[in-house]
């Protein structure tokens, strides 16, 4: 799926990019937005989320907004998540310029992480013999659930790779920890 190539029809996926986007643009530029409106967005975005699965992470509070809107149907509100809107115009772009279909088939992991966490810190090493350990500063500890750092820990290995720029562009890696709740999350993104 491709928002920006042409398909038969009136409502064509380049034509949904611009008129997706220019809603997005308006409600960044008045601030304001109504329950209907807000809940076509919402479809609108979950529709690109079966595009792009990592923006179904950036979901969640339009759909809080979307719900605590229900009894005020006929009122606009100010809308209080104007980064979240701007971040949906980065994924909106993204999406429009197709994905690779090296994402959507199998292949053999070229590169491999194996990482760890506990209340203390984060840490992990990949297959090149690249290792790093992050000790949560004192005044932090206790603010994550484990569950939340192992899967951090799964992300920051091959993050530094692509910081460093040793990992190249569609390269297909592996990160695995202990946690089948970390390693749930990795897989839906």
């Amino acid at each position: 799926m491709d928002l920006q190539h042409e398909d038969p029809g009136n409502h064509t996926p380049g034509n949904k990019y611009i008129s997706w986007t220019n809603q997005i643009r308006k409600l960044l530029e008045i601030k304001l937005v109504d329950r209907d409106e807000l809940r076509t967005l919402n479809e609108r975005l979950n529709h690109v989320s079966a595009i792009m699965p990592l923006n179904r992470h950036f979901m969640n509070r339009l759909r809080q907004l979307e719900t605590a809107m229900e009894p005020y149907e006929k009122y606009s509100i100010r809308i209080p998540l104007l980064e979240d809107l701007k971040l949906h115009l980065d994924i909106l772009t993204k999406a429009s310029q197709g994905i690779s279909m090296n994402l959507l088939t199998y292949r053999e992991p070229k590169r491999g992480y194996q990482t760890d966490a506990c209340e203390y810190g984060i840490g992990g090493h990949n297959t090149v013999g690249r290792g790093y350990r992050w000790k949560i500063p004192y005044h932090l500890l206790g603010r994550a659930h484990i569950n939340v750092l192992e899967f951090l820990g799964e992300l920051v290995g091959p993050c530094i790779d692509i910081i460093e720029g040793t990992l190249g562009q569609e390269e297909y890696i592996l990160s695995m920890g202990d946690s089948s709740t970390a390693i749930g999350w990795i897989h839906r993104s």
